[in-house]
C-alpha cells in the first residue's frame, strides 16, 4: 500500500459496499421547487401569508394547481451559524486540499458562503406531468412571492427517488437541503446519473455514521422545454429526527471522517451546491399512505 493510499484511506473512511442494500424507489409525478432568498426582514411566515389564499379549500386557484401536496421550508438555524461546519467542507479551499490528497482534479474557483442568507422554500407535488393550466397555477404562486424575495428560483424536477425511506415526519424534524450544481466536468445527465447510482448506495451503505433518518433525491428535468429556470442540478431534503439530531452528527468522529468521504464523492455530481437547514409544513391536508 502506497503512502497516498494509506492517507486516503485515513482520512476518507466507509464502510464496505452493502450487497443487500435496497434499489432506490422512484416515485411517479413532478415536483417544482420554488427558492426564496429573502429580503431583509422577511420570514417564511410572511410566505406562508402570501401563499394561504391561493391554497384555500375553496380556492379557484388551488383547484387548478392540483397538486397532491405543497410543503414550505422554512429556515432552521440561527442566521445559517449551525451550517458552517457542514459547509466548510465544501469551500473550494477544501476542495482543492482534499483533491489534491486523493489525487483528483481540483475544480475552478468559487465563493462560498459559510452562513448561507435567510432563505425558504416551497415544494410542490404533482401525480403527473403538469398541464398548461397548471403550470399557469404555479406562475400566479411564483408572482405572488417575488416581492418577498431578493432571488426567486425555480425547478422543474422529473424524476423523485427516495433513497432512505423517511419514518413518519415529527414536528421537531429538520431537513439539510442541498441544492445541487453541475460539475465543471460533468453533464446534467452525468452529475444525476452518479447521484442515484454511486453516491446514493454511498449514503445508505454509512447510515450507521450519520443520524440521517430521510432522504429523497429530487432530479432537475432535462427537457428543454421546461418553463422553470432549473438553474440546480437537483434537490436533495436529508432528514434529521430534530436540531439536536443534526447538532450531534456534527460532532462525532464517525460522522466527521465520513463527511470528508461524502465532500470527495460529491464533486462528481455538485460544487457550489446552495445548502440550508429547514423545517417543513405540509400546507395541504395529509393524507394517509
Amino acid at each position: 500500500m502506497t503512502a497516498r493510499s494509506l492517507l486516503t484511506r485515513l482520512l476518507f473512511p466507509a464502510n464496505a459496499p452493502d450487497p443487500n442494500r435496497p434499489t432506490p424507489r422512484q416515485i411517479d409525478g413532478v415536483t417544482v421547487f420554488l427558492r426564496l432568498q429573502l429580503q431583509p426582514h422577511r420570514t417564511a411566515t410572511d410566505v406562508r401569508h402570501v401563499v394561504a389564499p391561493l391554497l384555500a379549500p375553496d380556492s379557484t386557484s388551488l383547484a387548478t394547481l392540483g397538486a397532491s401536496q405543497v410543503y414550505l421550508y422554512s429556515d432552521a438555524t440561527h442566521r445559517g451559524l449551525e451550517l458552517a461546519p457542514f459547509i466548510l467542507g465544501r469551500t473550494h479551499t477544501a476542495l482543492t486540499v482534499i483533491s489534491k490528497i486523493a489525487g483528483r482534479p481540483t475544480p475552478p474557483k468559487f465563493s462560498t458562503h459559510v452562513a448561507p442568507a435567510p432563505a425558504a422554500m416551497l415544494e410542490i407535488q404533482f401525480d403527473a406531468p403538469l398541464t398548461d393550466a397548471q403550470h399557469a397555477a404555479v406562475d400566479e404562486i411564483r408572482a405572488a412571492l417575488a416581492p418577498l424575495a431578493s432571488n426567486l428560483s425555480s425547478d422543474e424536477c422529473d424524476r423523485r427517488y427516495i433513497v432512505v425511506d423517511s419514518r413518519a415526519s415529527r414536528p421537531a424534524a429538520v431537513f439539510l437541503t442541498v441544492l445541487t450544481r453541475v460539475p465543471w466536468n460533468r453533464t446534467l445527465d452525468q452529475a444525476q446519473h452518479y447521484w442515484i447510482n454511486n453516491h446514493a448506495a454511498l449514503v445508505h451503505d454509512n447510515l450507521s455514521r450519520t443520524n440521517i433518518v430521510g432522504y429523497i433525491q429530487a432530479h432537475t428535468t432535462t427537457d428543454p422545454n421546461s418553463k422553470y429556470d432549473n438553474e440546480f442540478g437537483g434537490v436533495a431534503p436529508i432528514e434529521f429526527d430534530s436540531f439536536a439530531d443534526y447538532q450531534r452528527q456534527g460532532r462525532r468522529p464517525a460522522s466527521m471522517g465520513f463527511n470528508n468521504t461524502l465532500c470527495l464523492d460529491e464533486m462528481n455530481l455538485t460544487i457550489d451546491s446552495e445548502i440550508y437547514l429547514f423545517h417543513r409544513t405540509a400546507l395541504l391536508p395529509e393524507t394517509a399512505d
